[in-house]
């Protein structure tokens, strides 16, 4: 895979992002309703309207998470899987 200077995939694909978003590779932690389930991943950027995620896959993501990043203090409620290219799952905040 080939890479931009600013570290980012070249994949051919336009870039679709609403907000500018920034760096933060932080651990954070995707919390299902109802199932009571977690699962830890790491947040690689991060915007106003959604993040970049690794550490999990799209498959097991559900319709709709939140997402808990302790380090920033910062919560994200109805989050959702818009895109994933198979190392990293881009969410959409609800």
């Amino acid at each position: 895979m080939r890479f931009s200077a600013d570290s980012e995939p070249i994949t051919g694909r336009r870039d679709q992002r609403q907000a500018p978003r920034r760096a933060v590779n932080e651990t954070a932690t995707l919390v299902f309703p109802g199932a009571f389930a977690k699962r830890p991943c790491r947040v690689l950027d991060l915007s106003s309207s959604g993040a970049r995620l690794t550490g999990v896959s799209a498959a097991h993501l559900r319709s709709t998470f939140a997402l808990h990043l302790p380090a920033l203090g910062r919560s994200f409620q109805n989050c959702r899987s818009v895109w994933s290219d198979g190392i990293a799952v881009g969410v959409k905040f609800g």
